[in-house]
């Protein structure tokens, strides 16, 4: 019953947001309420059973954050109306779920043939939201009038999937690309081996129709470092097929040569070749600061971005993306402060930590693939609020509770 339950969860990623109800300008997912209720299930059966549950490396550095987090909605909160606070309750909710679900996959997937169930079914619901993804972008490119309706950030000819948002699908397909690479690495030729490689292919294509700066830079960041490690004559092979396919395709060369330009205009404190939307993201993330320096210890609140940016003028009301600052490490530090941003880099420090040591104890080279994936995303969130991402984190944390189960079955 508890599998059944774990993967009716995990299959909600499929439809993505297209099952998204709108609440006073953010959003309730139906896995928002059914996770924390399998996860709460979950624990009940085990008291009643009084059976040990698996030792979770993360609980500490999760729960030190989370409390940290709830502290700074509780303080600075207190003016928002009932309905507001409630919904960044649920929000912080949604966050303690993501993280025990790493604990849970740990439990219920124990066994040799059980973690491996598990892999193979995140490759699945991986390859169901490209597949989407490809049928969207070849049959429904144009969602421009769907998304303005919707309150969501307009696309037009790039590959959105279910979760209409190019840069959310970039960071899914930026974690999973090294993980393919190796699970091909360490198998020999096999029928599975030739799946996972189309597999890897597909995610590559749509990983380049997505258009976005931000997954280019992660893909090159993580994938390179696998690579290099790994790999380094292919490497040189894939940066020639990068190059030959921006080169092809006038969209992607533009999204490139745009990127580069705002990255010199930056750096040179010049404003002349700052793409629109690029300057859009910079002016957030410089007004996301000042509110942070009037707030620096506790941030605003977890999940009041929302309310509090509104109020400073910060976003506009109802957009879709004034939920955080275009950056998971600026919304952290902006809503729960110093003290909340090194507690979450912390947690995220000891996903790293657990699989690096594992690769460096065993080379299992899954664990370094991860490591890689993961380093990416991290860079990938940097310009994109992708590691709070209910999608993402609920597959990355799935994933390395699989592998960390092979481990301690070694």
């Amino acid at each position: 019953m508890q599998k059944f339950l774990g993967w009716l969860v995990l299959g909600l990623i499929v439809p993505g947001m297209l099952l998204r109800i709108n609440l006073n300008g953010a959003g309730i997912l139906p896995i928002d309420i059914l996770s924390p209720i399998v996860i709460a299930l979950w624990l009940w059966v085990r008291q009643i059973k009084q059976k040990k549950i698996r030792p979770y490396l993360l609980w500490k550095s999760a729960s030190v954050f989370s409390l940290i987090a709830l502290i700074s909605l509780i303080l600075n909160g207190w003016d928002l109306d009932g309905k507001e606070f409630m919904l960044s309750l649920a929000h912080w909710i949604r966050w303690v779920s993501l993280w025990l679900w790493g604990w849970l996959a740990l439990d219920i997937w124990q066994e040799k043939k059980e973690k491996l169930q598990l892999q193979k079914g995140i490759l699945i619901i991986l390859s169901m939201v490209v597949s989407l993804g490809f049928l969207q972008f070849y049959l429904f490119p144009n969602l421009a009038s769907f998304s303005t309706e919707g309150g969501w950030d307009p696309h037009t000819g790039r590959l959105l999937s279910t979760w209409l948002d190019p840069n959310f699908i970039g960071g899914l397909l930026v974690f999973f690309a090294p993980l393919l690479l190796g699970e091909i690495a360490k198998r020999k030729f096999s029928r599975e081996k030739f799946i996972i490689s189309i597999l890897l292919l597909a995610v590559c294509l749509a990983l380049f129709l997505t258009f976005s700066r931000s997954s280019y830079l992660a893909f090159a960041c993580g994938m390179g470092l696998f690579l290099l490690y790994r790999y380094p004559k292919i490497l040189l092979a894939v940066i020639a097929v990068a190059i030959i396919g921006v080169s092809a395709n006038e969209k992607a060369q533009k999204r490139v040569v745009s990127f580069f330009d705002t990255a010199t205009s930056i750096l040179f404190q010049s404003s002349d070749e700052i793409d629109p939307t690029a300057s859009l993201r910079i002016k957030s993330w410089q007004n996301s600061f000042q509110l942070w320096e009037k707030y620096p210890i506790l941030g605003i609140g977890y999940n009041t971005y929302r309310f509090k940016a509104v109020e400073e003028g910060v976003v506009k009301e109802g957009y879709f993306s004034s939920g955080g600052a275009d950056s998971t490490l600026l919304t952290i530090l902006v809503t729960t402060g110093i003290l909340g941003l090194t507690a979450f880099l912390f947690f995220l420090g000891k996903i790293f930590q657990i699989s690096w040591k594992a690769w460096r104890k065993n080379e299992n080279i899954q664990h370094l693939a991860f490591c890689c994936g993961f380093l990416g995303l991290i860079i990938h969130s940097t310009f994109v609020n992708s590691l709070l991402y209910p999608f993402i984190f609920l597959l990355v944390i799935s994933w390395w509770a699989s592998i960390q189960s092979i481990e301690n079955k070694s």
